[in-house]
Parts: C-alpha cells; sequence; structure tokens
C-alpha cells in the first residue's frame, strides 16, 4: 500500500488569520476578520511502501531497545591520568577508546605478569597511601564491554581502577 503525503508544508505560508478584534467605531462591538480563502491548491505524492521492519506489537522502539551504555568512575593515579588526557589530547581521542586499546594490547601481558607477582609475593592490594593523589575519570561504556572487563577484574582478584591503571601504564609508555 502506498502512502500518500501532503507536500503543501514546502512553499511560502499561508498569512495567519488575524485573531485580534478590528474595531471600526468606538464603543461598538468587536467583529472577528474572516481567514483568507486558501489560494494553494495542495499537492499529494505516491510514495513507496516503507522497508523498514514494524516494531512489535505494544513495544514501541526506543534508545533502550538498542546497546546501552553504563556510566562508570575510575580512580587513577594522577600521573597515570595526566598521561591519559595528553594522549587523549594529542591523539584527538576519547579515554574509552584509548583504555579499550590498553585493554585489546595488553590484558594478556598484564594478567601474566599479576599472576607471576602473586605467586612470588602473595596477594596484592591493600590499603592506598594517604597522599597518593587519584583522579576520577568517569566513563560511558557499552555493557558488554564493561561485561567482559568485569569478568577479567574478578577472575585477577582486582578492582577496576587498579586493572586499568596497569593496562594504561603499559599502553601510554609505548
Amino acid at each position: 500500500m502506498t502512502r500518500k503525503r501532503d507536500l503543501s508544508g514546502f512553499g511560502v505560508p499561508a498569512p495567519r488569520p488575524s485573531t485580534r478584534p478590528q474595531v471600526t467605531v468606538p464603543n461598538a462591538k468587536p467583529t472577528m476578520v474572516p481567514p483568507p480563502p486558501s489560494a494553494r491548491p495542495t499537492a499529494v505524492v505516491d510514495l513507496p511502501p516503507s522497508t523498514r521492519p514494524a516494531a512489535e506489537p505494544g513495544k514501541q522502539p526506543t534508545k533502550r531497545n538498542r546497546a546501552t551504555k553504563q556510566r562508570i568512575t575510575l580512580s587513577l593515579p594522577t600521573q597515570v591520568a595526566t598521561m591519559l588526557r595528553t594522549t587523549a589530547d594529542t591523539e584527538q581521542r576519547i579515554f574509552l577508546d584509548i583504555i579499550l586499546s590498553a585493554f585489546v594490547s595488553h590484558a594478556d601481558d598484564v594478567e601474566v605478569e599479576l599472576v607471576r607477582e602473586r605467586s612470588r609475593v602473595g596477594p596484592t592490594g591493600g590499603r592506598r597511601r594517604a597522599g597518593s593523589g587519584r583522579t576520577q575519570i568517569p566513563l560511558n561504556i557499552l555493557r558488554e564491554d564493561l561485561k567482559v572487563l568485569d569478568q577479567r577484574v574478578s577472575a585477577l582478584n582486582l578492582d577496576r581502577s587498579s586493572y586499568v591503571t596497569e593496562l594504561l601504564l603499559r599502553e601510554l609508555k609505548r
């Protein structure tokens, strides 16, 4: 079935009728001026049928039906955050792009090194020193990417910020 669309709105708009009363004689009743008759005929064009799939009954298509993002905050050492900002500015890239690039390039190396270090010294982590400057970095990351990151982090028994710090140290120092 073809749809018909009214294309008369693409020209100069017709003058709007006045809604203000016209008073000609003092103390007379106001009269309304009738709107001018439309001088332009309306054009109707046959359009081909839509190739877009119909939405499921009772379900309106929304942005939430697509892949969604989640906002997270990473607490990075100030020096690493500064290197990240500098790299983002010079390479015209966003933080998330640099972090995901670091993940793809160095995730396996970081995992091997952290496992080797733990077997030698024992579990790492603990309280951070007072005065160890940290900077908050907000990210909007796809839920699927966050799921992969969290799986790696939980397998290594680390928090996201520590893991991303290790990745960025390798990525930004090359």
